[in-house]
């Protein structure tokens, strides 16, 4: 008994130190370096970091004396020290059990769903903003911003090479091969698959398109221009329907459910199931970008341009953000943008709300989450590098932004 209110004592202290400094054991002075000065992050709310201090610190010392005033009773010093490690070591052990996958553990398990057993593995919300990256075994297959062809490396940038020379987005990985849009002169984006090793690309779809998504056995899909419908077909190509008649603007797939910005209804949000069923309107705002983050859905509203937030049901959006923020994307704890409000710097905000916090210090934009990290673009649309950021667990300091990839063919770095 003692040793076990020795070991609860130890978790419930541990954990509670972590909660509420809350950069977690031995981290409380950790950083973003973005300029000459550190920029900290913010702490919990004061009252928050009291509830948490008595929730898990009080009980915890308090446990820890209980038991130390059992261990004086014990007689013959074996004992008294084998019932300290045991408790002392259990307790440790406990805390150092993680249930929760953090981004730079795997990213792929954060955001599957049980409504969605076919997820692949990367986060959708990169084909929001292009999808130029994604990621299967020890390889980040990626389109360079400035180039668009079809590359891949290890994630410490070496051994890179091009799979295919010409111009591809809204990367897809399949198993054991890639789907993507690639550019063809006279015809637009057209759908490819290319296995993962490369080879030869084969054409699936030959009508231009603006999305695609891939789900289980499905590709969802919008096509280019005005018509903008809603389609999907199975994988080998067979099934093709469509599945909605309204015009979208952009679309994401969460679950079991298609998101979309319908344009014939003054680009309100709607949502309908996988199959076009149940179709409803999410609330009455008009809406330029949004992005899905587990239960909770961010829009940037079209009137003034702030961002706003709500559950995915549509409940009344409150305010997030008067910001323009834009080029949203998330790890499932945090939500990334660039603030066109100013210059359009890369900014990070907690997806429950705080203070943002600064990741570059010029215009930074296309955030990806990939493989335990954060790629975006540096500069102008036409000279745009790579640069990237660790993903890590709780506030440990991420340090300056750095280039990716220095010297590969065709990509020629400048400072951040």
């Amino acid at each position: 008994m003692t040793a076990f209110l020795l070991g609860v004592g130890v978790y419930l202290s541990l954990v509670g130190v972590e909660m509420v400094l809350p950069f977690g054991v031995g981290q409380a002075e950790s950083a973003i370096v973005t300029d000459a000065a550190e920029i900290h992050r913010p702490d919990a709310a004061p009252a928050v970091r009291i509830l948490l201090l008595a929730l898990y610190l009080v009980p915890g010392l308090a446990s820890i004396g209980i038991a130390a005033v059992r261990l004086r009773r014990l007689e013959g010093a074996g004992a008294l020290w084998t019932t300290f490690l045991i408790g002392t070591l259990s307790g440790i052990a406990a805390y150092g059990v993680d249930p929760t996958p953090w981004p730079n553990e795997s990213s792929a398990e954060r955001f599957a769903s049980d409504e969605a057993p076919g997820a692949p593995a990367f986060s959708f919300a990169n084909l929001k903003e292009g999808g130029n990256f994604a990621a299967a075994a020890d390889w980040v297959y990626f389109a360079p911003f400035r180039a668009g062809q079809l590359c891949r490396a290890h994630p410490d940038g070496s051994a890179p090479s091009v799979l295919l020379d010409h111009p591809v987005s809204r990367i897809n990985v399949v198993g054991d091969r890639l789907l993507f849009l690639r550019f063809v002169p006279g015809q637009g984006d057209l759908l490819f698959e290319l296995a993962l090793e490369g080879g030869r690309p084969r054409l699936l779809l030959g009508d231009p398109l603006a999305e695609v998504w891939v789900q289980g056995d499905w590709v969802y899909y919008r096509p280019e221009g005005r018509d903008g419908k809603i389609h999907r077909m199975r994988l080998d190509g067979s099934g093709r329907e469509r599945i909605g008649d309204d015009s979208a603007a952009s679309m994401a797939l969460a679950g079991s459910w298609i998101y979309y910005i319908n344009e014939t209804q003054d680009r309100r949000l709607y949502r309908m199931r996988l199959d076009g069923s149940d179709r409803e309107r999410l609330g009455e705002a008009g809406v330029e970008e949004f992005l899905i983050a587990g239960d909770r859905l961010f829009f940037r509203d079209r009137r003034d341009h702030r961002l706003y937030r709500m559950d995915r049901i549509g409940s009344d959006p409150t305010s997030f953000l008067d910001v323009d923020a834009r080029s949203l994307n998330t790890d499932g704890i945090w939500l990334y943008y660039s603030d066109f409000s100013e210059d359009a710097r890369l900014y990070r905000i907690a997806l429950d709300g705080g203070l943002p916090e600064p990741l570059t210090r010029t215009s930074a934009r296309f955030p990806h989450v990939v493989g335990g990290w954060l790629y975006f673009g540096v500069g102008g649309i036409l000279d745009m590098d790579i640069f990237r950021l660790p993903l890590t667990r709780g506030m440990d300091p991420t340090g300056p932004a750095q280039p990716w990839l220095v010297g590969f063919p065709g990509l020629d770095y400048r400072s951040q």
